[in-house]
């Protein structure tokens, strides 16, 4: 290498230090989950978890710290998306319930309140929990 080429390469190796100590912190990625009870009617949500297993872990303690005892998995995030859990509890017990995920909560709240729709056949009570994730 010449002088000319070493002065560039360490002007930019010092612009490309400045760059680095200055840009702000890249969020990390993120990861959510719902667990459910049917029979307990119950669930448990977690957002910001660092990893799938995680997320999917804080759910279901939730969810069982809450009085489920059949709680399982309904459904995770992972980076700039949401979920949704839509119910439906019939007279004399029982319950229907649906998930989605899309790139935006509205999306997720109304795919899942569909789902439900088909999955109980007749109109579902409300979209009782949800989750976003972050990347």
């Amino acid at each position: 290498m010449n002088r000319t080429t070493n002065v560039v390469l360490s002007g930019l190796l010092a612009l490309g230090t400045i760059a680095a100590t200055s840009a702000p912190a890249i969020a990390a990625r993120t990861y959510g989950a719902i667990a459910i009870s049917a029979q307990a009617g119950v669930f448990g949500r977690a957002t910001g978890a660092s990893s799938q297993a995680e997320a999917e872990r804080l759910a279901m303690a939730q969810c069982v710290q809450l009085g489920g005892n059949d709680c399982r998995l309904a459904t995770w995030t992972r980076g700039n998306y949401c979920g949704a859990l839509a119910v439906k509890t019939f007279q004399g017990g029982g319950m229907s319930w649906a998930t989605s995920t899309a790139p935006t909560l509205d999306q997720a709240k109304s795919q899942a309140m569909e789902r439900c729709l088909q999955e109980a056949k007749s109109a579902c009570d409300d979209v009782i929990a949800d989750v976003c994730s972050t990347d």
